[in-house]
């Protein structure tokens, strides 16, 4: 599933084909989501972001979209795991 061929990852990034990319980030596993903005440029994750709002607020989505892309801008919005593990000293 592309919801939007204009946001299509780098190839040279390491990231899966666009069918694969938006079925990881639409997939409800946090994990996987988390692992596919952690390979994306800031740039490309500021608008992966901006399209899963879109979808969010747009009423054209299937309901199991608007959730989905829901959840994926929930984790995206939380800090990484490892990161909760620092400290400032």
């Amino acid at each position: 599933m592309n919801p939007d061929p204009q946001v299509e990852p780098a190839a040279d990034a390491g990231v899966p084909e666009p069918e694969d990319f938006w079925a990881d980030i639409l997939s409800a596993d946090p994990g996987r989501v988390r692992r596919l903005f952690d390979r994306l440029a800031p740039e490309e994750a500021q608008r992966v972001q901006a399209h899963l709002r879109r979808m969010v607020d747009e009423p054209v989505w299937q309901p199991e979209q608007r959730r989905r892309a829901r959840e994926a801008l929930q984790v995206v919005a939380r800090r990484p795991p490892s990161a909760a593990l620092e400290t400032d000293d």
